[in-house]
């Protein structure tokens, strides 16, 4: 029989009824948070998805310095527009916040030359993450066969490439960049592309999401599955800590029976992580080798006598 959220607090309910049900859900859902920081990578948090690219646009459009409206020419500003890269030229990117009648507007005032006949270009500079996205666990190219970086900062690529004179090509890596600043997508994490493809591309991806908020019917999965005594253990540890009402005190509350519970709630993590270890075993770094990197591929590296797996960063 699965194993609901709403089993979990009212379990911890039955210990302290005069806390109510909207404590003891807080309570759930803290012991639910600090089980998902307690490891970076339970297997119930991993998810498939994908990113892609569309094809870019370029025409001619009116832009005027200190002004975050771009007007059309030869290139005409769609709704699907909105969240993409627009620039000209060589200059800094700038992200198409809304579209309306023609007009595109950007997520800050354009700073370079007025330009009534400015040959721009929108395309997909930057990758916007799912809004639960906590971290990358792998991406890959399959036209090309490697696997996609993650692991450089924009301050590198801003030393490489400062005015992004290469930045068109095939993607190689995603460098962390700003937060979304469209409404839509608003404060979401986005990666920048480098190179940014001109053509419509796809690329798998896996990543780690963020802890959910759990609702009465949500069931536990993964690591947690039928194990309601690991929430139900760090939750009482918080409920032992609570003195009741003004004038009525709860029963539970105990400061050496809080600790007590703690420490069995940090044991319990522990032993659910090396099932879930064994489960999914993270021994090997396979989100290193999981995927050919440039310049060879996965026919070259069976061909190969390759350096042991702890010898890898000098041919990473």
């Amino acid at each position: 029989m699965s194993v609901t959220f709403e089993a979990c607090w009212r379990m911890v309910l039955g210990h302290a009824p005069l806390a109510g049900a909207s404590l003891a859900r807080e309570w759930t859902q803290w012991a639910y948070d600090e089980f998902v920081a307690a490891r970076r990578s339970w297997s119930h948090l991993r998810v498939q998805s994908g990113l892609s690219i569309a094809a870019s646009r370029s025409g001619t459009c009116g832009v005027v310095q200190n002004s975050a409206a771009v007007s059309s020419g030869t290139l005409a500003f769609v709704a699907g527009d909105v969240g993409r890269t627009f620039r000209v030229s060589t200059s800094p990117y700038y992200t198409i916040t809304a579209v309306a009648l023609g007009v595109a507007t950007l997520d800050r005032a354009y700073l370079e030359a007025t330009d009534a006949a400015a040959t721009g270009i929108v395309f997909d500079g930057y990758a916007t993450l799912p809004a639960d996205f906590a971290r990358f666990y792998a991406i890959i190219d399959p036209s090309m066969r490697w696997r996609i970086r993650f692991d450089v900062s924009a301050d590198w690529l801003n030393r490489l490439d400062p005015m992004r004179q290469s930045a068109t090509g095939t993607p190689r890596l995603l460098a962390n960049a700003t937060y979304s600043p469209v409404p839509a997508t608003l404060g979401q994490a986005r990666y920048e592309w480098y190179q940014a493809s001109s053509s419509a591309r796809s690329y798998p991806m896996w990543y780690l999401r963020k802890a959910e908020i759990l609702t009465d019917d949500s069931v536990l999965v993964g690591p947690l599955a039928d194990r309601k005594d690991i929430l139900v253990e760090g939750a009482l540890s918080r409920c032992a800590l609570w003195p009741g009402l003004e004038n009525r005190r709860n029963p539970y509350f105990n400061l050496p029976l809080a600790q007590a519970h703690d420490a069995k709630f940090r044991d319990k993590i522990s032993a659910a992580y090396v099932g879930d270890e064994e489960l999914y075993w993270e021994g090997m770094p396979v989100a290193e080798m999981g995927y050919a990197q440039f310049p060879f591929d996965s026919a070259w590296m069976q061909q190969q006598d390759l350096p042991a797996m702890g010898e890898q960063a000098g041919w990473y």
